[in-house]
């Protein structure tokens, strides 16, 4: 007897059910399990009380409409209320979206008191920023210029990001949840400085001492290029 292979696979788990939908089988023939799991083979299973459904597709792509189509499906049941859905492929919507947090955002000019320039992206400022003038980014900050005003780097809470100025006079730095107030330029010369946070304190070297101190930094910067 042949025994027909089964492209779907329901379990149960505290949040619910949840649907493994076989990622190799034609569309069509997953629709027609699906009614048949439902209508048929597993209709009792699948009665009772409001149950929440999670589905996982794999490395299926579906468009908006196929995705609804199946979603509708189950709901036919009843009981059934599809909460997530998980694909391991990426719409060109979302990957427009992290290749865009993953760029750099650069501003040329000056950042002038009561202006406000913030990004999820790294920021780079061509020019310098002035007191009162605010430089906020989930990520790392560059500035090259005089940096006199308030940068925040990490804003989203990553202790390790920096913020780098050809000139260090900032009213204030903040990384993640580290806040200094004027900041205490020790070092003389006017070589290019980054500020970057060490137990639990915001210190200042020359930006030559990147590799040394942030040796991640220097490979994360190579991968976004």
């Amino acid at each position: 007897m042949t025994m027909t292979r089964q492209h779907i696979l329901i379990k149960g788990n505290k949040e619910g059910l949840q649907f493994l939908m076989d990622e190799h089988c034609s569309y069509q023939e997953l629709l027609e399990e699906l009614e048949q799991k439902i209508r048929v083979s597993h209709a009792r299973f699948l009665q009772g009380p409001l149950t929440h459904v999670s589905l996982y597709f794999g490395n299926r792509y579906l468009g908006p409409e196929e995705k609804e189509r199946i979603i509708r499906l189950i709901e036919q049941a009843g009981n059934l209320i599809v909460k997530e859905v998980y694909t391991d492929v990426l719409s060109k919507e979302e990957v427009e979206g992290l290749l865009e947090k993953k760029s750099l955002k650069i501003e040329v000019g000056i950042v002038r008191s009561g202006q406000i320039l913030e990004s999820e992206q790294d920021i780079l400022v061509l020019g310098d920023v002035n007191p009162g003038g605010w430089v906020v980014s989930h990520g790392n900050i560059y500035v090259l210029g005089s940096l006199k005003g308030i940068a925040h780097a990490g804003k989203n809470g990553d202790k390790g990001k920096i913020i780098a100025a050809s000139l260090f006079k900032p009213m204030q730095l903040r990384i993640a949840d580290v806040i200094v107030e004027e900041f205490p330029i020790r070092e003389e010369g006017e070589e290019m400085k980054f500020a970057y946070l060490e137990d639990g304190l915001i210190k200042l070297a020359r930006i030559q001492l990147l590799k040394q101190l942030r040796p991640h930094h220097i490979e994360e910067a190579r991968r976004n290029r």
